[in-house]
């Protein structure tokens, strides 16, 4: 009896198999592990997936002048020099308004005024080297790019006269912070200039510089290192303009700072007339500094005219198409919010000017 049922069961399942799977089109749960086994490779079988778009050369990046090295740190000693030139030209602005009114009425507050001033504008040009940053010296003149402000000054035993008498010698320098001594041969058939520049280019690494200026041998090193070789260069040489034997320490005289209000007097009328004489001309070197400390300042000058400011918008918009073309989220996550309130009335307005 249960064999039968059984039997009968069997040959019910295979009777509606056709029919179950007719009506779906597809083997339903009930198929056999055998038939879904089968099914599975069609069903599974990949797409014919679409081609990929080839990603396009990122665009070579454009030198920006903006991010050189040490740059920004330049243009920050510019700028806080600027700041220092103009408080000394409003300390200068001063001490001329109380001079002229000194002279105009003798009367002894317009002395006392232009007391007060002249010390004040002391005071500002001793804040020189600390407040300009080292961007400019005491001759008001700006340094090259990668140093700092120079200390002029001459050496005693070496000049021009030295240089062409009493025949050929090897002097041996030795410089504070210098590792070895620097052996230079002076040759008096030799120009002074070639002498010079033979001293220049030895000397250099020490952070010597010799140069023939004005007629005399000028000399020169970074105000930072300037005390320490005012009291520590000494020269050996063979007798003739140095001694032989120890070594000696040489005298370094420092050549005046282009303004000197330490040696600005108000004693008198005649003095006062040669102060205000003096602070005239210094309004107009240290105002000369200023303008070069603004050409300094902005490392990149703006174009002028139509066609120069055209080329800046045509250089701008390679780029930014080059850089939207890139199919890289992080560079649309970058462009949207820029985009998202420029409408197209904008840009027209734009490109009309």
């Amino acid at each position: 009896m249960t064999t039968t049922m059984a039997a009968v069961q069997v040959q019910t399942s295979r009777a509606l198999l056709p029919a179950t799977a007719g009506r779906g089109g597809a083997a339903s749960s009930t198929l056999p592990a055998a038939a879904v086994g089968a099914a599975a490779p069609a069903a599974l079988e990949p797409k014919e997936q679409p081609q990929q778009q080839q990603a396009r050369p990122a665009p070579t990046p454009r030198p920006n002048p903006f991010m050189e090295p040490g740059l920004q740190q330049q243009v920050a000693a510019s700028q806080q020099a600027q700041a220092w030139v103009g408080d000394m030209d409003q300390q200068l602005q001063r001490l001329k308004t109380s001079l002229a009114a000194s002279l105009a009425s003798g009367s002894t507050d317009a002395d006392g005024a232009a007391a007060a001033a002249l010390q004040q504008a002391r005071t500002v040009w001793g804040q020189r080297s600390e407040r300009a940053a080292g961007r400019i010296d005491g001759q008001l003149r700006l340094p090259e790019r990668g140093s700092g402000a120079r200390q002029d000054f001459t050496l005693r035993g070496l000049d021009l006269a030295a240089l062409g008498q009493e025949g050929p010698e090897t002097l041996s320098f030795a410089a504070p912070g210098s590792p070895a001594a620097i052996n230079v041969a002076i040759d008096p058939d030799q120009t002074a200039e070639a002498n010079a520049q033979r001293l220049d280019q030895a000397l250099a690494p020490a952070g010597l510089r010799v140069s023939v200026a004005a007629g005399r041998l000028q000399w020169s090193t970074e105000e930072s290192r300037w005390p320490a070789l005012r009291d520590g260069l000494t020269v050996k040489g063979e007798g003739k303009r140095f001694p032989s034997g120890q070594r000696v320490r040489v005298r370094l005289d420092a050549q005046p700072d282009a303004v000197d209000p330490k040696a600005w007097r108000l004693d008198g009328a005649q003095a006062r007339r040669q102060t205000l004489a003096q602070v005239i001309d210094a309004q107009r070197q240290l105002r000369d500094a200023g303008q070069a400390l603004q050409r300094n300042s902005t490392p990149v000058p703006e174009p002028t005219g139509t066609a120069g400011q055209g080329q800046v918008l045509l250089t701008a918009a390679e780029d930014f198409r080059a850089l939207a073309a890139q199919p890289v989220y992080e560079t649309f996550a970058e462009l949207a919010p820029a985009l998202r309130r420029i409408g197209r009335e904008q840009v027209r307005a734009l490109l009309s000017r």
